[in-house]
């Protein structure tokens, strides 16, 4: 049952972080020099993973907690949150 409980409460902070990401809307994104977006949605998925496995399965630290872990792991990767019509160079 508590198994059951953390999947629950994991899977509850994924889809808040996901959904609070989203509400940023489309003015900003994520990009990095040289990437693809499959390798931005392979980091994405991998960031998701790891923001909701670390923040607080019980829901005490709640939501923010987690965008915080899966804006530091974005960056950690590379990655920059900058305006949709925002140009990298690819060198």
């Amino acid at each position: 049952m508590k198994t059951q409980w953390i999947v629950v409460a994991s899977a509850l902070v994924a889809c808040g972080l996901a959904v609070g990401c989203a509400s940023l809307g489309d003015s900003y994104v994520w990009k990095r020099p040289c990437a693809t977006d499959a390798q931005r949605e392979a980091d994405k998925q991998a960031c998701l993973a790891q923001s909701a496995g670390i923040a607080d399965p019980s829901g005490t630290t709640g939501v923010e907690y987690a965008q915080d872990l899966f804006r530091e792991c974005m960056e950690g990767r590379g990655w920059q949150r900058v305006p949709a019509g925002t140009s990298l160079a690819c060198e």
